[in-house]
């Protein structure tokens, strides 16, 4: 009697998982990017190499780790994943290389990497930021040399072909890069724009729409005008937490938040709040998120993978 009543006491709290799948082989302790193909196959970079999740389990491209430190990752329109490595840009599926030795990079420190959707190159670096776009090598070192004064925590480029770069404690650095080379360098801060602080985690685009994680809340830019257009959301407006890691939108245009205190989603209408001790997530520091295909969630955390369609989630632990 005591154990179905502990059963069902557990069943209140923490959702049926009716998968649960165990890697071997992970030993990483620090999650540094993670997407998913169209395939649905999950890549996520570790300190401790690269690794994917498919239908077929977890896998671990043991080969990767031998000569690189793995940082960021994304994948180009033609399916090629690329890492950000300590010696360069790494063509994962193809074991080639783009160093300075060969290319024009300002570093071969590459710490994050954008793919847009014409397949050009956006690598930041601590000395700055190289541009492949259109079979040319560009540089800058941002606004006032803004770039190099910041550590670099992200970077996006949107549909207008406007690339935002997110620094910790130096707000956001935009710029746009055509065939003459990269220009409008613009800064937006607390002074000149509308952000509410300056340590900036994460920027997610739809389409031209800006969403920045912050420490002080997320902030949603329009338009591309500096000044204007801005909208602020707080803990007070329904955020689990006013520090927000991560950023997604699913195909319903749901927005899903990751914060060190647990996931928090807006429909546009309600928000929704998801933690580990009530409603069962793997962990409550949630740095990456990403959409598959079917329109699932995925959650990276670094105890491993939840899947969550919005009523159950499923673990695949480390």
């Amino acid at each position: 009697m005591f154990y179905a009543m502990l059963a069902l006491v557990l069943l209140m709290f923490f959702p049926a998982c009716n998968k649960m799948e165990t890697c071997e082989e992970c030993n990483f302790s620090e999650i540094r990017g993670f997407v998913i193909d169209t395939e649905g196959t999950k890549y996520i970079s570790t300190d401790d190499g690269l690794f994917s999740l498919s239908e077929n389990g977890w896998m671990k491209e043991s080969s990767i780790m031998l000569n690189y430190e793995l940082r960021d990752i994304d994948l180009g329109a033609d399916e090629n994943l690329w890492a950000a490595t300590n010696k360069g840009l790494l063509n994962v599926f193809a074991d080639t290389l783009i160093s300075s030795s060969v290319y024009e990079l300002v570093s071969d420190d590459i710490r994050h990497i954008d793919i847009d959707d014409r397949n050009n190159l956006y690598l930041a670096t601590p000395a700055g930021v190289s541009v492949f776009y259109e079979g040319q090598w560009y540089d800058t070192t941002g606004r006032d040399a803004m770039f190099l004064g910041h550590p670099i925590t992200d970077i996006a480029t949107s549909s207008n072909n406007f690339t935002y770069v997110t620094l910790l404690g130096g707000g956001v650095g935009r710029f746009s890069a055509n065939i003459d080379g990269i220009t409008g360098a613009t800064l937006f801060d607390v002074d000149w724009a509308g952000l509410k602080s300056n340590t900036v985690f994460t920027v997610f685009i739809d389409d031209t729409v800006q969403y920045y994680g912050t420490d002080r809340g997320v902030a949603i830019h329009y338009t591309q005008f500096t000044k204007w257009d801005w909208e602020n959301i707080r803990q007070t407006d329904g955020l689990l937490s006013d520090t927000v890691l991560s950023i997604v939108m699913d195909q319903e245009k749901t927005l899903w938040f990751g914060t060190p205190k647990g996931l928090s989603r807006f429909d546009g209408e309600k928000w929704s709040a998801y933690t580990q001790a009530v409603d069962g997530l793997l962990s409550d520091t949630i740095q990456f998120m990403a959409v598959d295909p079917s329109g699932l969630l995925w959650i990276a955390s670094p105890e491993g993978f939840t899947q969550f369609d919005g009523q159950e989630f499923i673990h695949y632990l480390k």
